[in-house]
């Protein structure tokens, strides 16, 4: 049996639980900034996006569909991470 501790914050203020929350969830906001950037961004200037819908937007020209296909992409990261904006 491996010992096991509990640690209770009491908090004064609300701010005060929110930050403790944002520094609780720091490592997966990383990973997902570090998984935006190498799914998002590298692809644009590499090698070319894996998802149709953004290729296809980017051959014709299509800014709004470009733009939608990156914001569920990005959603969708962000969902992985169990982060919510």
């Amino acid at each position: 049996m491996s010992p096991q501790a509990e640690v209770k914050f009491n908090f004064e203020l609300p701010q005060d639980k929110t930050e403790m929350d944002l520094i609780l969830n720091a490592q997966n906001m990383y990973s997902a900034i570090d998984d935006i950037n190498r799914e998002l961004f590298r692809p644009f200037f590499k090698h070319g996006y894996n998802c149709s819908k953004i290729s296809e937007a980017i051959e014709v020209k299509d800014f709004e569909a470009f733009m939608e296909g990156l914001h569920k992409k990005f959603l969708s990261i962000l969902n992985e991470y169990d982060i919510e904006i």
